[in-house]
């Protein structure tokens, strides 16, 4: 009954069946050796500890909740790439924008200056542009030439001149964009009346 009990053990702790342990058996073998082998294993065993029998649910737990972040991850990536590209695309009208106004301001600008002061030329130039820089980052400076003089930045003239050149300037902004209040086609008689007096009073008149 002992021996029986021994081989029922021995298949269920290593695996092994009574038949497969006597062919193995050796009388002649030195046991301490052995014996310290399964002693040295068992305490390997022990120091493992025991077996997590919902570490299979616990893995496939985590292993959803990683696919989860992974999708949430590459949403977020794909919602940024998005966001710039759109960014890139507003600044990009913007600086066509940007460019286009300043165009036709300057226009505007130099053909005001010319008849206010009956001769002589102004523009407007884009300070500290680099090559393919951006024309939103830069500056504007306000360069005028009237009549006898050379062209030359407008804190350089006189206090009546930079008036004047100031007053040409808000016209040429006003033609680009008109006030809403007032329409640049149909002006009331009031208001003709008082920018008759205004280009009196500054052209010397």
């Amino acid at each position: 009954m002992r021996r029986e009990e021994l081989g029922q053990e021995a298949w269920r702790v290593y695996g092994v069946d009574a038949q497969a342990l006597l062919a193995r058996h050796d009388p002649e073998r030195e046991l301490t050796t052995v014996r310290e082998r399964v002693a040295e294993l068992e305490e390997r065993l022990i120091a493992i500890g025991p077996v997590n029998l919902v570490a299979d649910d616990e893995y496939r737990e985590l292993d959803e909740r990683l696919t989860f972040l992974r999708t949430q991850h590459d949403d977020l990536t794909a919602s940024i790439k998005d966001l710039e590209k759109a960014l890139r695309g507003m600044t990009r009208t913007a600086q066509e924008r940007f460019v286009q106004a300043f165009e036709e301001i300057n226009g505007h600008f130099g053909r005001l200056f010319e008849r206010l002061f009956e001769g002589g030329r102004a523009e407007l130039r884009l300070v500290e542009a680099e090559e393919g820089g951006d024309p939103l980052d830069t500056g504007v400076e306000l360069m005028a030439q009237p009549r006898g003089k050379r062209l030359q930045a407008v804190t350089l003239l006189s206090g009546g001149e930079r008036a004047l050149t100031g007053l040409a300037l808000l016209f040429a902004i006003f033609y680009f964009r008109p006030s809403p209040s007032v329409s640049s086609t149909r002006l009331t008689r009031r208001s003709t009346t008082r920018t008759s007096i205004v280009f009196s009073v500054f052209s010397g008149n």
